[in-house]
């Protein structure tokens, strides 16, 4: 199955990087509640102290997003032999009982699921509701098999035996919330919506809108705008203040 972790991180960074969002990657035994948005990207061991802040972290108000396979494995790597997420499923109001690689190329797998002119090439389409607005898209490489529990159904996949499977889940704890996406390699159109609606819940304002590869960034009461091409371009900078350059 051709799912890699970095490059999943570098996506998610890339999400955030082109709002100008600044982002820390941080281990597991950092200080969680400074942060108003906590992403874990297919995290799929979790230990029970771990998970514990994390849900202090959301009672107090963080909101925390969840891509892909989570918590289904114990410390050893081994499967787990109860639904997922280890430790989480009262945060997340889900129970994960396994996913599909959907393009593994392992024949039993996609003669029972998978039609045969997909083979090799399968994509899911996924519908739903974000912000009152209708989206849609396309989602590839693996989605989870969850069953929800107290959570909101925001999106479901929409074709052959996936069809009304949950694929995105909003889960009220504390003063935050969690939320879990059931795919890995989401099309960018949608991603980005649900980027989007992530950081609005978090209360995390997107302020400069850039052309890719102009990055802003605030230090204090200095706003730098950083040129990472060597063509020339324009940005806007709301407020009063003087060029230091």
């Amino acid at each position: 199955p051709s799912i890699n972790y970095l490059p999943l991180v570098y996506k998610l960074h890339k999400h955030l990087y082109k709002r100008n969002i600044l982002s820390d990657i941080i281990d597991p035994g950092q200080d969680l509640e400074k942060y108003k948005l906590i992403i874990l990207p297919s995290m799929m061991m979790i230990e029970e102290e771990f998970a514990g802040r994390l849900k202090q972290a959301a009672r107090n108000g963080t909101t925390i997003l969840a891509v892909g396979q989570l918590g289904m494995r114990d410390m050893n790597d081994n499967y787990l032999l109860y639904p997922g997420p280890d430790y989480l499923s009262d945060l997340f109001g889900i129970l994960i009982h396994g996913g599909m690689y959907l393009d593994s190329q392992v024949g039993t797998e996609e003669s029972i699921w998978t039609p045969d002119h997909k083979h090799g090439t399968v994509e899911i389409s996924v519908r739903g509701t974000l912000d009152g607005a209708q989206v849609e898209g396309r989602s590839a490489k693996w989605i989870g098999d969850i069953e929800n529990l107290t959570g909101k159904v925001l999106l479901t996949f929409q074709e052959d035996a996936y069809n009304e499977q949950l694929a995105l889940t909003e889960n009220v704890y504390g003063e935050g919330s969690a939320v879990y996406l059931a795919a890995i390699d989401l099309d960018v159109s949608l991603a980005d919506k649900v980027v989007d609606y992530v950081l609005s819940k978090a209360g995390i304002a997107v302020e400069y809108s850039t052309p890719l590869h102009i990055e802003v960034v605030k230090r204090g009461e200095i706003t730098c705008v950083i040129n990472h091409t060597p063509s020339e371009a324009r940005v806007h900078v709301p407020g009063n203040g003087k060029s230091l350059v």
